[in-house]
């Protein structure tokens, strides 16, 4: 028997459950192992307990730490509600067991609910993003000022490395910069969380506790989920003689989704899915789209425990590769508006043991045909546009040598001081 309405849904696609169950935590913690036939009494599931099916066996939805109650559900997305991941260190190497065991359903697989008391027919799916890695502090509010403060009491992770913040003496405390960075809106997500950091990296903090500085290296070893978008069907069928089957909307996509409040599962469109897989796209039958976050910059670690001997050295990992065309051309996209550095960096020619620039030379054109001659400097092409208006701009080579580019591009600040060339606009 089934029943289907969906409450601002659509459609739904209904999935076929295949014989055989096998009860298991995750795909990788084994649980009980129960045989079963289609249509028979499955034992071993606990009593409200929300399964993936793959193949022949169910894995229970994961119940990670998070700002909220476990079976607590809302009827639209709330920035105050995340989950966390906090990575350990273990003989050597960093794992994360509770990211591990969330449980993966790919389409064909089936949502599985077990259930001995009175049966609400209302299922409700709060999507998360993948905000990526932090440190374990959320909630971080803007100041009149413009710099971002913290609760001590309430608003960072004790698990995580950012502990740390515990032994300053104030309620709350304001993050001026990182890296030597200062950090500003660009930098925070929707969910009060610190972006633009890498996974496990070491970082230098400025947080004043008063008007007292304290200099804090904290790793970002903490994964954010943020509630993103909400949704409720009532689109499920019975199954066997004790379970149901809550079908999922053929329009949803892929992403982290709670069901009920009380588990979390990964949901891949296909098959398969890699570290390119964006679980981010929003689904587009639904409202309450928490927009991203715009201006992001990139926040340089440091492997140091001292943070008077951690330096602002150049971090590679904030180039991105520049896709040359046969034409010895290439486009890239300036994001905001304003005074901005344009650098690149190349690979060494094979054989010549030397990945400067001195053998390159290259022009940057804005959407008016302003053009921008990059010159050499410490080993790198850099040039300034003054008044960059935010778009494409292409960037045109008379000597490459087949060497494969990398750039990256910067925020001028008024009154910086840094030894590049003049910019010259032809």
């Amino acid at each position: 028997m089934k029943f289907k309405k969906i409450l601002s849904l659509s459609v739904v696609t209904s999935l076929l459950l295949t014989s055989g169950c096998t009860l298991e935590t995750s795909r990788e913690i084994q649980a009980d192992v129960v045989d079963s036939t289609e249509g028979q009494e499955i034992e071993g599931l606990k009593d409200g307990g929300y399964y993936v099916k793959h193949d022949s066996k169910l894995y229970k939805v994961s119940d990670p730490n998070k700002t909220f109650e476990t079976g607590n559900v809302v009827n639209s997305p709330d920035s105050e509600r995340i989950i966390y991941f906090t990575d350990k260190k273990v003989d050597g190497e960093y794992t994360n067991e509770d990211w591990d065991k969330i449980p993966t359903l790919y389409e064909g697989d089936s949502l599985i609910y077990y259930y001995t008391d009175v049966l609400s027919e209302t299922y409700n799916f709060e999507r998360f993003e993948d905000v990526g890695y932090t440190i374990g502090i959320y909630n971080l509010n803007e100041t009149v000022s413009g710099r971002y403060s913290f609760e001590l009491e309430s608003d960072y992770i004790n698990d995580s490395d950012a502990n740390k913040v515990s032994v300053l003496p104030t309620e709350s405390a304001i993050i001026d910069k990182v890296s030597q960075k200062e950090l500003r809106k660009g930098n925070i997500s929707n969910y009060g969380t610190i972006i633009g950091l890498k996974q496990d990296k070491l970082y230098p903090f400025e947080i004043y506790a008063g008007t007292v500085l304290n200099k804090i290296n904290i790793k970002a070893d903490t994964r954010i989920l943020g509630s993103m978008q909400v949704y409720e069907s009532n689109d499920y069928e019975f199954l066997s003689s004790n379970i149901v089957k809550v079908n999922i909307p053929e329009w949803f996509n892929s992403g982290y989704y709670m069901i009920n409040g009380l588990g979390l599962f990964r949901y891949v469109v296909g098959s398969s899915y890699d570290e390119s897989t964006n679980f981010n796209v929003p689904n587009e039958e639904g409202d309450g789209i928490i927009e991203e976050s715009t201006e992001e910059m990139e926040f340089e670690s440091t492997e140091m425990t001292d943070y008077e001997n951690t330096g602002t050295n150049e971090n590679e990992e904030q180039y991105e590769k520049l896709e040359i065309e046969d034409d010895e051309t290439a486009e890239f996209e300036i994001k905001s508006d304003g005074d901005k550095r344009v650098t690149i960096i190349s690979s060494e020619v094979q054989g010549d043991g030397d990945g400067g620039v001195p053998d390159i030379a290259a022009t940057i054109t804005d959407k008016n045909n302003n053009v921008y001659e990059m010159k050499p400097q410490e080993g790198k092409l850099m040039v300034e546009i003054p008044g960059a208006i935010k778009g494409n701009y292409k960037i045109s080579f008379t000597e490459r040598n087949n060497r494969e580019i990398q750039y990256k591009i910067e925020d001028i600040k008024a009154n910086e001081n840094v030894d590049i060339p003049d910019t010259e606009i032809k």
